[in-house]
């Protein structure tokens, strides 16, 4: 990939299914759930709507009515 003039001439990179278990493998990888002590961070330097306590409901597993969409 070419650098990127806007982005101070960095080059991207593409992430590929070359592991076993084939590109799979790689959306289990895409999701880590920040730590208590990062959204106090956040809160602390005035997000306030990002404390643990205000995104935690955010987390919580919904409801399912059957439906889909």
């Amino acid at each position: 990939m070419e650098p990127d003039p806007s982005k101070d001439a960095a080059a991207g990179t593409f992430e590929t299914g070359r592991i076993v278990g084939g590109s799979g493998a790689i959306n289990a990888m895409a999701y880590v759930r920040d730590t208590h002590a990062d959204y106090g961070g956040w809160a602390a330097q005035g997000a306030e709507d990002w404390s643990y306590d205000q995104v935690l409901s955010l987390f919580q597993p919904r409801p399912y009515d059957g439906q889909l969409g």
